[in-house]
């Protein structure tokens, strides 16, 4: 009876082992999520491993470990209701948010959690903030109005170089609002809408200026299209003449070549030495009157005297 006593105190103890040792054994497997990786904490040795960088997944590293995990994606903070002073004095209010990313290095995350235990956010942004003061204080207020976009960029530099000496890089930056005492923004606008006055009037000067010199230059081209149309024309009626002149000179050299043969033919086959120079001449005004029609009406009214 005693040794049945004893065998099911033994099989007690082995699943008392064996429940025990499934316990710690499911306590001894760490499963990392997708975009996060971690870093091993030993809360026995109370040490980091400052040389492995766990990625997703199902890890065994034993009992009395604990896994620091950090995202992998981007993470966005938000700052409200910030106060800052700009160069020139003036109390600003803005709002403002920036998104960051863990660098991937052991050294980094190690030095981070190190540092601040978990509770780095807040000190993340209580760093954004005092940078983003300073980086304001640099601007006038007419300047943080007028030069928002610049500012922006390099507050989201400045932010950048501060935060990522703490492990983390600055991706993205938005500066939502900027609030302004009243009597400062009316009188920035006044003086926006002035010098929007003084570039249109600069505008219309210059156009007025262009038209003008455009009038000009079509006046002149248009005497010159004038003036070369005249000398064409000029030209035109000079080249005329002068090729009807040459006309008439090679037809009256033609007609004194042709008179001067009837001349010197007549005298030497009729041997007509009565016929001279006044018989041509008659002749030719005859033939003239001939060509002309002028020679029909003279018989026509010798015909009516008859």
């Amino acid at each position: 009876m005693a040794q049945g006593f004893m065998q099911k105190a033994g099989c007690a103890a082995i699943l008392v082992v064996v429940i025990v040792c499934s316990f710690l054994l499911g306590f001894s497997f760490y499963v990392i999520e997708p975009n996060n990786v971690a870093i091993d904490y030993n809360k026995v040795s109370q040490k980091l491993d400052l040389e492995t960088l766990y990625q997703p997944g199902r890890i065994f590293l034993g009992v009395g470990h604990e896994m620091i995990v950090y995202p992998t994606i981007q993470m966005t903070r938000e700052l409200h209701s910030q106060v800052g002073r700009t160069k020139d004095g003036l109390s600003v209010n803005f709002m403002c948010n920036y998104q960051f990313q863990y660098q991937k290095e052991i050294t980094a995350l190690s030095k981070i959690y190190l540092q601040y235990k978990g509770e780095h956010l807040s000190s993340f942004d209580f760093y954004a903030a005092s940078v983003l003061r300073d980086t304001l204080a640099t601007y006038t207020a007419f300047e943080v109005i007028t030069m928002r976009p610049l500012l922006s960029s390099d507050m989201q530099t400045k932010l950048n170089e501060e935060l990522t000496k703490y492990g983390v890089d600055v991706t993205a930056f938005q500066l939502l609002n900027i609030d302004l005492p009243v009597r400062f923004m009316n009188a920035i606008e006044q003086t926006v809408i002035t010098q929007q006055n003084m570039e249109k009037a600069t505008f219309t000067r210059e156009k007025a200026k262009i038209n003008g010199e455009t009038k000009r230059l079509t006046a002149a081209i248009d005497a010159k299209l004038i003036k070369v149309t005249a000398e064409a024309d000029a030209t035109a009626t000079l080249n005329e003449a002068r090729a009807t002149a040459l006309g008439t000179k090679v037809q009256l050299d033609s007609e004194k070549s042709a008179y001067k043969e009837l001349f010197d033919n007549v005298q030497t086959v009729a041997n007509m030495g009565a016929f001279d120079k006044d018989h041509l001449l008659g002749y030719i005004r005859t033939e003239k009157l001939a060509d002309s029609g002028a020679g029909l009406i003279n018989v026509a009214v010798d015909q009516k005297v008859v």
